[in-house]
């Protein structure tokens, strides 16, 4: 199990699954991983990308916020996720929050990705 918990073979499965539209699959292979690595932030923000492409975007909110609770760490895609979420939520307090505690260069770039609609979000993979 050691180079399952290194390598992350179900993450890399169920990343791949997702972007090619097999959702359950995908979902499958998130539960195999927290079999092997409980509260993984990498397995949550996993666990994120494919609540959204389900369109369960309370689901991503949680998972993200659990993954990354001070929001510093949060990569800046999963950043515009979580923004975007909390703002189609109608939480726009939180979701200042959000963006109040990103690196400056972070916060003005989901500041101009915020015109990108979260419908086309949506469409698209979300890559890791």
């Amino acid at each position: 199990p050691d180079l399952l918990i290194v390598h992350k073979p179900y993450l890399w499965l169920a990343r791949c699954l997702r972007e090619l539209g097999q959702l359950d699959a995908a979902h499958n292979a998130l539960l195999e991983h927290e079999k092997l690595l409980n509260n993984d932030p990498q397995c949550r923000e996993q666990i994120a990308r494919l609540a959204i492409k389900n369109n369960k975007l309370k689901k991503a909110i949680f998972q993200l916020e659990k993954a990354h609770p001070d929001y510093s760490s949060l990569p800046l895609d999963l950043a515009s996720i979580l923004v975007s979420a909390l703002r189609s939520e109608n939480k726009h307090t939180q979701a200042e929050k959000v963006i109040n505690c990103l690196p400056i260069d972070f916060a003005s770039k989901i500041h101009i990705d915020m015109e990108y609609s979260f419908e086309n979000m949506l469409k698209e993979p979300v890559h890791s």
